[in-house]
Parts: C-alpha cells; sequence; structure tokens
C-alpha cells in the first residue's frame, strides 16, 4: 500500500500536512517559538505509539468479554536534550476480572504495534529537489 504526503506552510509556524484525506497541523514547541495551539510533530509519534499499543491491549481486554471502561494506559517517558527517548514505560490498569493467565500476553499484544514496528524499521529516507 502506497500512502503520499504533502506538506506546506501554514500559518506562522504551522506545518500542514495532508495524508490519506486528513488534514494534521504541527508546529514547534513553545520553547522552539510555537504558539502551542498545536503539537510539535515529536509529540504526535508517541501519540501514535502509544495509542496503537493501547487499541491492541483495548482489542485483546475485549475479548475477554470485560467492559473497557476501567481500562486505563499511561505513558511515562523521559526525552533527553538530543531529542532521544532514554526511557519509555507503560502502565496499564486492567480492570477488574480480567484473567491471571492472560495478563502475560500483553507484551506480546503491545509488540504487534503497527507503529512500533515502523519505528523499529525505518528505511534510509531518500530526497531529491522537485523541478
Amino acid at each position: 500500500m502506497e500512502i503520499k504526503s504533502v506538506t506546506r506552510v501554514g500559518e506562522g509556524k504551522t506545518s500542514v500536512i495532508e495524508i490519506n484525506g486528513y488534514k494534521i497541523i504541527t508546529e514547534p514547541g513553545v520553547a522552539a517559538g510555537g504558539s502551542g495551539q498545536y503539537p510539535p510533530a515529536t509529540t504526535l509519534i508517541i501519540a501514535a505509539l502509544v495509542n496503537c499499543m493501547f487499541a491492541n491491549v483495548k482489542a485483546y481486554v475485549a475479548a475477554q468479554n470485560l467492559p473497557l471502561d476501567d481500562l486505563v494506559m499511561e505513558f511515562n517517558g523521559n526525552l533527553t536534550d538530543d531529542g532521544i527517548y532514554d526511557k519509555m514505560e507503560l502502565l496499564i490498569t486492567l480492570p477488574g476480572g480480567f484473567p491471571e493467565e492472560r495478563k502475560d500476553r500483553l507484551g506480546r499484544v503491545i509488540d504487534k504495534c503497527g507503529v512500533k514496528k515502523i519505528a523499529q524499521n525505518l528505511p534510509e529516507i531518500t530526497w531529491s529537489l522537485k523541478e
């Protein structure tokens, strides 16, 4: 499946990307001159990663025929001055009644996240000037 996007300059310091019918607006963080109205692209990467892992956990919990109301997943990470995460941690609160013998599979469920697979297997990114 081929994915194409177009990114343009938005208002102020924003960038607008159109991808698969969606329009996403980002801007630098406040410390870099952004207004704080739109998330930096680096925040969207983490949001996509955490949301993808949560969706997998949610589907796994739903398959146990348990209510999803009490399911919560928290992310804690440490971003270094170099812009690299040197720590990432998920804290999952499962609904009551979740089978004890199925808790150990959560790691495998999380690892099936497509965003995580992309992040771990990025190809070389090439570029060229369009005439």
